[in-house]
């Protein structure tokens, strides 16, 4: 009995076989190549991200660094800065936010800088090769923002294994809620610095700040009133004036969707008088949200100035609220 044969069932030859296979040898080259590129990728996005640090006060410590200054073995300065880093990508940093006032009439040449989770005083530092700082604003009758930016002579790593993580920055205005939980870092500055659990700040809506401009100057364009307390449970307010711990380049940290992001600089506290025998301590920060632009763009551009031991002075404009 004769079968015949239709034109779906001939059999391939061997020119098609050999095609079929270099097809097929192709795309799994393509499918595992994709696969390195994105396991590569995983990488070294987990090793970049911002703001990771677990919910607890020992893990972030891991944003912080010390920058303290030692001159003829007579130690005269200390002051927080946090790591930031300008791509997401970036596995190093040499770039520290911290208050203006940290350095201003400091030399630079004696003064160091230290990741917070390997500080020791006889351990390796960081020298500071620059920092710009703003010195006046575009309206006179505006607050100068309490920021600088320093670049390091040499990176600090932000690999996983180093335990240093970059800060996150703003990427929207302050999202005032009852339920937000923000933090600045409890560092004592007596003879040796110790970490104490960071306090808790209680961030008021400007329709809760005091109403007197003339008892209560504070910018509501870019800086914040808090409450301070040693814990969330603790209703008592802290004058943090009268603490024995490091206050300049404090940040305040807040917490959003399990990312801590930098939402200001400690400035001052001031104290409200509520009635007459008393008074509550409103802690002030420098807002850093409208100055995302300028910070963005001088740290980016920092690089280009050759001077080294150089403070830079710059006129700074509020990038957001001038829109």
């Amino acid at each position: 009995m004769t079968v015949s044969k239709s034109e779906d069932h001939i059999l391939p030859s061997t020119e098609n076989w050999n095609m079929l296979f270099t097809f097929s040898c192709r795309k799994r080259i393509i499918i595992i190549l994709s696969l390195v590129l994105v396991e590569f990728n995983l990488e070294r996005c987990s090793s970049a991200e911002c703001g990771i640090a677990e919910d607890n006060d020992d893990a972030r410590l891991s944003y912080l660094v010390l920058i303290f200054g030692i001159k003829d073995n007579i130690f005269y300065k200390s002051c927080i800065g946090t790591m930031i880093k300008l791509t997401f990508n970036d596995s190093f940093s040499d770039f520290i936010l911290t208050s203006r006032t940290c350095l201003e009439k400091e030399d630079l040449h004696f003064s160091r800088v230290s990741e917070t989770l390997h500080f020791s005083w006889y351990g390796p530092t960081h020298g500071i090769l620059k920092v710009i700082e703003p010195i006046s604003m575009t309206e006179k009758s505006d607050r100068i923002p309490n920021f600088a930016i320093l670049k390091l002579r040499t990176m600090i790593s932000l690999k996983d294994e180093d335990g240093n993580i970059p800060v996150c920055l703003p990427e929207e205005k302050f999202p005032h809620s009852a339920d937000m939980e923000c933090y600045m870092p409890h560092i004592s500055s007596e003879v040796h610095f110790t970490f104490q659990p960071f306090f808790k700040i209680k961030i008021l809506p400007p329709n809760e700040w005091p109403t007197h401009p003339a008892h209560f100057p504070v910018s509501k364009k870019n800086q914040f009133c808090g409450i301070c307390t040693s814990s969330a449970s603790n209703n008592i307010t802290i004058d943090l004036e009268k603490h024995k711990v490091v206050t300049e380049g404090a940040p305040l940290l807040c917490r959003i969707n399990n990312t801590d992001y930098q939402y200001g600089i400690y400035d001052w506290t001031k104290l409200h008088k509520v009635s007459k025998n008393t008074s509550q301590p409103i802690a002030i920060f420098t807002e850093i949200y409208p100055f995302i632009t300028v910070v963005n763009f001088f740290a980016s551009n920092m690089t280009d100035i050759s001077s080294e031991n150089i403070i830079l002075r710059m006129r700074c404009v509020d990038s957001i609220t001038r829109k």
